[in-house]
């Protein structure tokens, strides 16, 4: 199958959430969350055909992200952050220097502070080359 790189256009994190034990001063747990992997994909949405097909409820429309291969495992666990009505900025410091988390990827954010994480429901490798991985998500719920 082919696949025109030029339509990995939209920047994406695939995110692991991570459930620390410890907790802040108030008593609620610490949630954290590790970036796996920051790459540009191609963004596509559920038809209404396709739902149809699946037996899903409209208000179940799903994403397909389509992105590079990659041999580190992206599983149900973990989300995909995308921000689509905007384009995403880099976090600057207060010299207006990038900052990037301890991996070297950078941190994804703009100026409202509000993300899209995308459950991932399923990782599918595209086609037999290996060249691509298929990620089909919908909209989950981020807790802040």
């Amino acid at each position: 199958m082919y696949v025109d790189p030029g339509e990995l256009n939209k920047r994406i994190q695939i995110v692991q959430k991570l459930d620390g034990e410890e907790y802040d001063d108030e008593g609620l747990p610490i949630k954290e969350e590790r970036i796996i992997r920051s790459c540009w994909a191609k963004v596509t949405n559920t038809s209404g055909s396709e739902l149809i097909k699946a037996g899903s409820e409209f208000s179940e429309a799903k994403k397909r992200f389509l992105v590079r291969y990659t041999s580190t495992p992206i599983t149900t666990a973990m989300v995909v952050r995308y921000r689509s009505r905007e384009p995403v900025a880099e976090l600057m410091d207060e010299n207006g220097e990038s900052i990037d988390d301890s991996s070297g990827t950078w941190i994804l954010t703009d100026a409202d502070g509000v993300y899209q994480d995308h459950d991932i429901l399923y990782v599918n490798p595209y086609g037999d080359s290996r060249e691509y991985l298929e990620i089909w998500t919908k909209l989950g719920q981020r807790e802040v």
